[in-house]
């Protein structure tokens, strides 16, 4: 599962599943209701101590933006080195990420190659 190979491969202590509200690049996208998609979250990871499922930017709602993310868990947890895990797809779009160099210091970036997706 690519859970754990994150989880071993990056040497994290706890993998965090943020399912965003919007996504800035996918404006016209309609996901599935946010209740089914923390439902098959906590599912697919049900038992793993080392996985949570966070609803912050469900929460939030409107556009998710990573920096705001990011800033949260920094306030919450300023000792902590924080990993982004991203589709490889969106590395080139990293640029155009709101404030993305502020977001390049304070979190490092890890892409995982998505199933016939870039890599």
């Amino acid at each position: 599962m690519l859970a754990d190979a994150a989880l071993d491969e990056l040497s994290l202590e706890m993998l965090y599943l943020i399912p965003a509200a919007q996504s800035p690049f996918k404006p016209d996208d309609k996901p599935a209701d946010n209740a089914s998609r923390v439902q098959l979250l906590r599912l697919a990871f049900a038992g793993r101590e080392n996985c949570e499922v966070d609803e912050q930017e469900l929460q939030r709602g409107g556009t998710s933006y990573t920096i705001d993310t990011v800033c949260d868990y920094v306030t919450r947890q300023p000792e902590a080195e924080l990993t982004c895990l991203i589709g490889a797809d969106h590395v080139p779009l990293l640029p155009q990420w709101r404030k993305a160099d502020e977001l390049a210091g304070l979190a490092a970036f890890a892409a995982v190659p998505r199933p016939g997706g870039a890599t």
